[in-house]
């Protein structure tokens, strides 16, 4: 009677199928390296111990190891490319052990990879084991199984190096120490298919997305590491969580309090205006940005406006294939994801929304009907005794991922472990990449991140799993100057002049102007108050000939801060304009000479002209005097026809510090629309191959300019893109048959499938049997062009455990010829 291992160190023992000859698994002396087998007894000094790590534990009977010596040089069991056992310091091999049911009802253990999928190992007569084809499990063949078993070695415990992180996790303590043991260490043993560093929103999204691929995947996943440099500082966005309290401490929505809490400084300094070439720091009024080193990055405050870029500015600024995926397909994704709310509209709304409209256009023609302003936030869920999401962080989903990782029992306890294809690791600072060669054009084969606790330059190195152009990947999201200071850092020959050349244009950190003005104010009916509600209102209009975004607050939270008020109980109003910026040539990036770390030469951006936005300000307010009957403070005798010139004079508009809201970017811009402006990434975020091959970023470095609206929603957008480019999600590996009906199965576990045969004008006709389907599987079938057929899904049945048995009732699902239909989970 066999058994599935569980952590712990093992004597591997294989058996051949006539029982007659009995071996084991040794590790030999190093001067005959690789796993070779031999027969018991015949040598009791070469090592036989072996630790075996659980990986992952799916549905059912299978579960994932990795098995490594227990010998002083603790090598991985790997499985070479021509399906052969051998030892390896790294690995990406994992054994998939079995449990299946033997004719006399006994049990033994099926033992496969991912690597050799369908084929499984066996024992032949001489106790070696080879790979052999899986054949078709029907009740008339006889169970196939490898003829491994798995003696525990009592009394001897791994090397306190080698010690599992799952089995020393607290049962109590913090969510950090709880679900994010997997440490730097054992990160390193393995390797990756793709190595995202950061999570925030390019970061975040990017691995979101790639988790919920793989679980559509089976074993077709990619094996995937986010490496993020902070520890869990927030369980969510915080305005999710305890705010401050009190009108007059009132900070807007006061994620700008958290941010200014929470946030690192940059070393950031002006233009050089000496002789000896040292520029000042920029004051406290003219910037106040950073980045925070957390979970989730500063999607875990940020102001969750959520607007699209203008289309006249994407089709101005940005490439044609980049434009096209945003409007067609990746902005509608994003906003889905991120939650992208709008209030109900009521009839007095909307009364107010087309007098700002028509008030506006009155100063400026081409401004875009006023209307809600899109918010990343679900603010309640129609669904009774559902819970709304709130606003929207990459946290949650993280922390969902961790949350629910499969269980293995050890020490008569639930140990989760990690995922087998989606692993992360907090407190680990990428400092740069590693290549095959130093010279440029090199790939990429892994990341050095810093030891914590350790020396500067005590670095950890994690490796790719299959390296080479088009394969495996690194994903820089580390921000706006993290992630090019990790380039700079690397060992490329010429790295720095390359980024800085024309050709290239890159390092030039940008951000936009911000302009606001706030007024408090008071309902000339204070029942109207509780009527309007609190109201977000945008819309896009033309200021010096340049496209702008307008956002509005009308006694509602904003990202701004309330600014001073002669009763904090009045309502607010806040309009606030967002400019567009080109990538500034002046501000660059370089690395200290000692530390090694970015210091950045940022200057102030020219001032814009002013009285556009002053009479678009006033005409706004006009508009609200007519039709909500509002009375601001400071403005009495305003009506909605008054004259403007003295009223505009007493318009004072205020100046957001730089890096204010976060939106610093374009250090490493994406190839732009205009062939003459210099880009360092390809229109797929991937960095040009001249500097090297590999490696893309997904952050608001890649913007080529610095748009109107908040970029935010286009990062988002620009990950999902990203992530159907590394790992799309349908796998159909040929043409599309206009004759064909294909099915795939996207529903993360194995299901049955059964098609109709259904013919125009004729009677149903008998169809093929049924198909199996396991986790990222695809099928056809040959049928009538343009006829529909039923698809007919078994799920496995949950209740009876291990046995792969299917539900009675199935799922009947629309086919047609010529399109695939995926199959997903209920």
């Amino acid at each position: 009677m066999s058994t599935i291992p569980v952590y712990g160190v093992y004597r591997i023992k294989l058996f051949s199928p006539n029982g007659n000859t009995k071996t084991k698994l040794v590790q030999q002396p190093a001067d005959r390296p690789g796993a070779s087998l031999a027969v018991d007894q015949a040598d009791a000094t070469l090592p036989d111990q072996w630790i075996v790590y659980p990986v992952s534990a799916a549905e059912g009977v299978i579960y994932t190891f990795r098995i490594k010596s227990n010998a002083s040089d603790c090598r991985y069991l790997s499985c070479a490319s021509n399906y052969h056992l051998k030892l390896e310091e790294l690995s990406d091999t994992t054994w998939n052990v079995e449990l299946v049911t033997t004719k006399d009802k006994g049990t033994k253990l099926r033992v496969s990879t991912d690597d050799n999928w369908g084929a499984f190992i066996k024992v032949d007569d001489q106790g070696q084991p080879k790979f052999e084809q899986l054949g078709e499990l029907t009740p008339g063949n006889p169970p196939q199984y490898s003829g491994w078993e798995f003696e525990r070695v009592d009394g001897v415990e791994p090397p306190e190096e080698q010690v599992w992180s799952a089995a020393k996790a607290p049962l109590g303590g913090t969510f950090e120490k709880k679900f994010f043991g997997y440490t730097l260490q054992e990160a390193a043993r393995e390797k990756y298919d793709i190595i995202i560093i950061g999570s925030g929103i390019g970061g975040g999204i990017l691995a979101n997305d790639l988790y919920d691929t793989n679980f559509r995947h089976g074993r077709g996943s990619k094996r995937v590491l986010l490496l993020e440099r902070g520890g869990v500082v927030f369980h969510s966005h915080c305005l999710n969580t305890a705010r401050p309290a009190g009108l007059m401490n009132d900070r807007g929505q006061q994620n700008d309090t958290f941010f200014n809490q929470f946030k690192e400084e940059y070393d950031i300094k002006a233009p050089s205006t000496t002789e000896d070439g040292t520029g000042t720091p920029l004051k406290a009024t003219e910037w106040s940005g950073g980045p925070m080193y957390n979970l989730g990055g500063r999607s875990a405050a940020w102001g969750l406006f959520s607007p699209r870029v203008h289309d006249t500015v994407l089709e101005k600024h940005f490439h044609r294939d980049v434009v096209k995926a945003l409007q067609n397909e990746y902005y509608d994704k994003a906003e889905r994801l991120m939650l992208v709310s709008l209030p109900t509209t009521r009839r007095v709304h909307q009364h107010i929304m087309d007098r700002l409209t028509l008030k506006c256009r009155e100063e400026e023609k081409s401004t875009d009907p006023w209307h809600w302003g899109r918010i990343a936030s679900e603010f309640k869920d129609d669904q009774n005794f559902d819970f709304a999401e709130g606003a929207y962080s990459t946290i949650d989903k993280i922390l969902e991922f961790s949350m629910s990782r499969p269980t293995v029992k050890h020490a008569n306890k639930e140990i989760p472990i990690e995922h087998k294809y989606f692993k992360t690791v907090l407190n680990a600072e990428v400092r740069s990449l590693e290549f095959n060669e130093k010279k440029l054009g090199s790939f990429v084969t892994g990341v050095k991140v810093q030891k914590p606790g350790g020396k500067p330059g005590d670095t950890v190195t994690i490796k790719l799993r299959d390296p080479g152009e088009g394969k495996g990947a690194v994903i820089l999201c580390a921000g706006s100057v993290n992630s090019p200071a990790i380039l700079l850092r690397s060992p490329l020959d010429g790295i720095d002049a390359t980024l800085r050349s024309e050709e290239m244009n890159g390092l030039h950190l940008t951000d936009h102007t911000v302009v606001f003005y706030q007024c408090s104010f008071r309902y000339s009916d204070p029942a109207k108050r509780s009527e309007y509600g609190a109201m977000k209102l945008q819309t896009y209009t033309t200021l010096s000939k340049c496209k702008a975004l307008v956002n509005m607050s009308i006694d509602a939270s904003s990202f701004l801060p309330r600014g001073k008020s002669p009763d904090p109980n009045l309502a607010k109003f806040i309009i606030v304009y967002m400019l567009q910026e080109c990538l500034v040539k002046e501000n660059t990036i370089k690395l200290n000479n000692r530390t090694q770390n970015p210091e950045i030469t940022m200057g102030l951006n020219e001032k814009p002209e002013e009285m556009p936005m002053k009479k678009f300000t006033l005409a706004a307010m006009k508009a609200l005097v007519g039709s909500a009957g509002v009375e601001f403070v400071g403005f009495e005798g305003l009506k909605d026809d008054s004259k403007g010139a003295d009223f505009l004079k007493k318009i004072e508009l205020g100046y957001l510090p730089l890096g204010g809201v976060a939106h610093e970017l374009g250090t490493l811009p994406m190839q732009p629309k205009s062939s003459d402006e210099g880009y360092c990434l390809r229109s797929d975020l991937s960095v040009r191959p001249e500097i090297c091959k590999g490696v893309y970023v997904c952050d608001l470095s890649v913007f080529p300019h610095s748009p109107e609206a908040n970029p935010t929603l286009t990062l988002a957008a620009l990950s999902i893109r990203l992530s159907r480019h590394l790992h799309p999600r349908l796998n159909v590996k040929e043409k599309i048959d206009s004759a064909t009906v294909y099915a795939v199965n996207h529903s993360g576990a194995k299901v049955k499938v059964f098609l109709s045969k259904h013919q125009s004008g004729q009677k149903q006709q008998a169809a093929e049997d049924e198909v199996l389907l396991e986790p990222g599987q695809w099928c056809k079938w040959e049928r009538q062009v343009g006829v529909p057929q039923a698809l007919l899904v078994y799920q496995l049945d949950r209740s009876k455990g291990a046995k792969s048995e299917f539900l009675a009732k199935a799922l009947i699902l629309e086919a047609h010829p010529g399109r695939v239909t995926t199959i997903l989970s209920t």
